[in-house]
């Protein structure tokens, strides 16, 4: 059910009202009979696209065969014919207002739960033994390699019970597992009136499990069809929600799906919609941690056909949304609940939030087609946010070129000859995805040091058929870090940036007047129409006039502080792709502000936000108030990181009198320690702190004792030697102020506030001030030499 109405928001803009998405009404779960599978007797996939078209409120629909080996009943052997011939009626059943993919349901009946994986190339094979999903690694393992393979597939947890999966997060499959089923059937209906009950009686509590695993995953409510029923037998529905004007097609369906932006509805007329501090639903979230939602519904009372059979049904004119609940973390009891008893409307809340919270907004109307949903009547699932600043997403915004071009193979090519098996084979023209033109997956944004003044993106097209036609280009400044930072280094300042002109290697592709950078500068531009050929590839760059990393050779600008949004055309499709950087390293510094002790520890955390993210070295420097050149530096290439060295566990502590180096600490003085991490990205990143540390000027005085006891020999030479004769008159003045004067090397040693006791108790109580007397004595030839 495609979304309506004008435009509210300018392009580029985040959402602000339900126009501003489309929604795509579908199901991504039934069966039919093909090579043994348990659906209609007889019945195949193009029999069931060609159903699942003829429901006007349908936008793609996904059958799904079991592949599997052992399964409880009759065993389902998949032959890879079978599975390419359903991928076939696929492309042949998809139009420009409807989209047909192949799935498949895999692993076993008996085992509890499954999984569904969406368009890939191949089946997922026949070989795993019934039950052997829960051990999970192998399944886990080909999603992440088929999706790391540049195949453009999602993935769906099914009709789960607990412990399934593995009962664990899989960090290579999670970017492709983006739905789970918190609704599913009725499996064995046979009616198609839009009228009987799925069950959603425990799941949302299981999505609620893998939520807080880790797993990023949206609802769905999925109708299972077993029978001649597809998406007929129920009005629950997965919608993918998208920004108004992407297009439909089988590649954004897709990505709706594995990017967990769906809602779940059991009213198939129910539209739902969210942002978070400007986010939308399914996006990870930044900003202030007094998120800002503001929630809009719509239910009207849309009749709904089946051109297959005649039926239709009709809701109640006045199916109004009784409850509103938000969820935090879990679905014990919602954190916040509104009754607005209207049909359509907004909600304006704030919810407080800590890094790593999720929350889902679910929706109940007062009236129901379903008989067994008497007492509840209709449930809506929004897709989750995640707050996690550091981690947020790019927020959505609107396309500036809505136009929705049907795709070449929308319209199968026909062939001369009207044979019955006409539709079921390919036709020769080649296929059009979006995904043709891709990015470095690993780091799709970078900066170097070798080539300062860009910011780019390794883009390819792979198509040997059709050409990648570049329309328009969105760009974001905003910074990384928390807080927001654009500028990686407290220590130098930052030089400013100035944008010049897009670049394809080292072709112009389009030079508009020069931008200087501010944080949170977006600015975008058409791109001329700029054609990359078949089968080529190069660097997309954004070049600006002068280098990125200043005065310094290192890096202080990390990927992640730009993103790209891309506008293009595949043949005559509408595509677009995001294109994002990495995190450089993140730094906590830990050391006492002011040191009061005789020893004291420096140290920092450091850490890669990205996912499998590493740190290659942590850079100590530590200065004094002249400033360069560091007066100590080490290198740390292992955790934990310590200004001087550990045992593996722990740091070694430093005396508070002197550098790990020897260098003298003088007392009262303020030294500088600067922190440098880089990572381990493919273009590697760093990122320094600064801060400063105090030392007391009546601390150090216990610290020299042990190592200044034996010098009262030594110290008894230098004294007559250095014709302090007079020290009589000289102890009070002398010495003092020569220390004074001694700032940089020994101000350490201005611990001889002691010296004032020692001069009155000079011979008699050497126990009691020894200290102070050794320091002063040892310091002196330091002073007499400068």
């Amino acid at each position: 059910m495609r979304a309506s109405g004008a435009r509210q928001t300018a392009c580029g803009q985040a959402p602000s009202s339900l126009t501003d998405y489309e929604r795509w009404f579908g199901s991504e779960h039934a069966h039919t009979n093909m090579d043994g599978d348990d659906g209609a007797a007889g019945s195949t996939a193009a029999q069931a696209f060609a159903y699942a078209k003829n429901l006007p409120h349908l936008d793609y629909f996904i059958i799904t065969p079991h592949v599997h080996q052992n399964r409880s009943g009759p065993a389902t052997l998949w032959g890879e014919a079978t599975y390419d011939l359903i991928r076939a009626s696929a492309i042949s059943a998809t139009t420009p207002s409807f989209v047909a993919i192949a799935g498949q349901e895999v692993s076993t009946i008996s085992s509890g739960g499954h999984w569904s994986l969406f368009n890939a190339n191949d089946m997922v094979g026949t070989d795993h033994p019934d039950g052997d999903w829960n051990d999970a690694d192998d399944y886990y393992d080909h999603v992440a390699g088929l999706g790391a393979s540049g195949e453009v597939i999602a993935a769906q947890f099914d009709h789960p019970q607990n412990g399934d999966f593995g009962n664990r997060y899989d960090a290579g499959a999670a970017p492709y597992f983006g739905t789970f089923a918190v609704s599913s059937g009725p499996a064995t209906a046979t009616t198609a009136s839009f009228a009987n009950d799925g069950s959603n009686s425990s799941y949302q509590t299981r999505w609620a499990n893998f939520l807080n695993m880790g797993w990023k995953l949206s609802p769905a409510a999925d109708q299972d069809n077993h029978g001649a029923t597809w998406g007929a037998s129920s009005s629950e529905y997965t919608v993918i929600v998208r920004p108004q004007g992407t297009a439909l097609n089988a590649a954004n369906v897709l990505h709706g799906l594995r990017d967990h932006m769906t809602y779940a509805t059991e009213d198939a007329n129910m539209q739902i919609g969210f942002t978070a501090n400007g986010w939308s639903m399914g996006q990870t979230v930044g900003g202030a941690a007094n998120i800002a939602l503001t929630i809009w519904w719509n239910n009207p009372s849309n009749t709904l056909y089946n051109n297959n059979t005649g039926a239709t049904a009709t809701e109640s004119a006045n199916d109004a949304i009784r409850n509103i609940w938000i969820y935090q973390n879990s679905f014990s009891s919602p954190v916040i609940t509104y009754t607005p008893n209207t049909i359509s409307g907004t909600w304006n809340v704030t919810v407080t939030a800590a890094v790593g919270d999720w929350f889902v907004a679910k929706f109940q109307d007062s009236s129901s087609l379903s008989p067994g949903r008497n007492s509840t009547k209709d449930y809506t699932w929004s897709a989750p946010i995640w707050y996690d600043p550091i981690h947020a997403d790019a927020p959505i915004v609107l396309a500036c070129d809505p136009t929705e071009t049907p795709t070449p193979t929308d319209t199968p090519t026909p062939t001369p000859t009207a044979t019955s098996t006409a539709t079921e084979t390919p036709t020769p023209t080649p296929t059009l995805y979006c995904a043709t033109l891709s990015s470095n997956a690993a780091e799709e944004l970078f900066v170097t040091a070798s080539d300062p003044d860009k910011v780019k993106s390794a883009l390819a097209n792979a198509s040997s058929n059709y050409t990648v036609t570049l329309i328009n280009a969105a760009v974001q400044w905003p910074g990384s870090g928390s807080p927001t930072i654009v500028w990686h280094d407290q220590f130098t300042a930052d030089p400013g940036a100035v944008f010049d002109k897009y670049l394809w290697g080292s072709t112009t592709i389009v030079n508009p007047p020069n931008i200087t950078l501010s944080q949170g500068s977006a600015f975008n531009h058409a791109l001329n129409n700029f054609v990359i050929g078949t089968n080529s590839s190069n660097d997309f760059a954004l070049d600006f006039t002068a280098n990125l990393n200043g005065s310094v050779p290192q890096m202080y600008r990390h990927g992640r502080d730009w993103m790209i949004g891309l506008d293009y055309k595949v043949g005559n499709l509408i595509c677009h792709i995001d294109l994002q950087g990495r995190y450089g390293p993140v730094i906590t510094p830990s050391l006492p502000s002011v040191v009061t002790a005789p020893t004291f520890v420096v140290s920092a955390e450091a850490t890669d936000p990205d996912p499998g993210g590493s740190i290659h070295q942590v850079y100590f420097e530590v200065y004094d108030s002249s400033g360069a050149p560091p007066i100590w530096t080490t290198i740390e290439r292992a955790a934990p990181y310590c200004l001087n060295g550990d045992d593996g566990i722990n740091c070694y502590p430093i005396s508070s009198y002197a550098w790990p180096n020897g260098v003298f600490i003088v007392s009262g003085a303020t030294y500088t320690i600067t922190f440098q991490a880089l990572d381990n990205d493919p273009h590697q990143q760093y990122t320094r702190v600064v801060r400063t540390i105090q030392f007391n000027s009546s601390t150090p005085t216990n610290t020299p004792t042990p190592t200044s006891t034996s010098t009262p020999t030594p110290t008894h030479t230098p004294t007559p030697t250095s014709t302090n004769t007079p020290t009589s008159t000289s102890t009070p003045t002398a010495t003092s102020t020569q220390m004074a004067t001694a700032t940089a090397t020994s101000t350490h040693t201005a611990t001889p506030t002691a010296t004032e006791t020692a001069t009155p108790t000079h011979t008699p109580t050497p126990t009691a001030t020894p200290v102070a007397v050794v320091v002063f004595n040892f310091y002196l030839p330091i002073i007499q030499v400068q």
